[in-house]
């Protein structure tokens, strides 16, 4: 995830996993909502030090971010 030509895309929710911050420059998109979560269900972090963005039809959950910028883009039909 270290490319921000990259991206993870999902049709429809997108939950990314992990006990420690996701560290990517990446693009995330998602055809419904978006959550960054920990192992035990609660809101992990997001680290990126470049411009990540997040597009999302639906709701965006994360806990914390650190990094340059983050845009979230919500598309609203």
């Amino acid at each position: 995830l270290n490319n921000s030509e990259s991206g993870l895309f999902s049709g429809a929710n997108l939950t990314l996993q992990s006990d420690n911050p996701v560290n990517g420059d990446a693009n995330f998109a998602s055809g419904g909502n978006f959550r960054l979560e920990k192992l035990d269900g609660s809101l992990g972090d997001l680290i990126s030090f470049n411009n990540s963005v997040i597009l999302s039809q639906g709701n965006v959950r994360l806990g914390s971010f650190e990094g340059a910028s983050l845009r979230i883009l919500i598309l609203i039909l």
